[in-house]
């Protein structure tokens, strides 16, 4: 009965809560379980991947506009901030700015 005095939000949140706490009490096995599961299930898992790399090889190569005006793949644009070539073309956007 103390259930039905629950929103769907907090039933959900409490869900949430129980799940982080089972994870984390029992992480070690968890993990050495994901593991297993891995190594028994190799094959069709990297089938999956390569249908999944097939189906969606124009949103994975995405190319965005950087905000220093480079066209850059989406999944490397943090990366690609990170490089001189990046830094110093904002450092004379800055410049230019001031």
């Amino acid at each position: 009965m103390r259930n039905s005095f629950r929103t769907e939000e907090e039933i959900t949140e409490y869900k949430k809560e129980k799940s982080k706490e089972y994870y984390n009490t029992n992480k070690p096995k968890i993990q050495e379980q994901m593991k297993e599961y891995r190594e028994l299930n190799k094959e069709i898992l990297k089938e999956k991947k390569k249908k999944y790399h097939e189906a969606n090889k124009e949103k994975i190569n995405a190319k965005v506009k950087c905000e220093c005006g480079v066209n850059v793949v989406k999944r490397n644009l943090n990366e690609h901030q990170a490089t001189k070539k990046h830094l110093n073309i904002m450092k004379n956007m800055n410049a230019i700015i001031q």
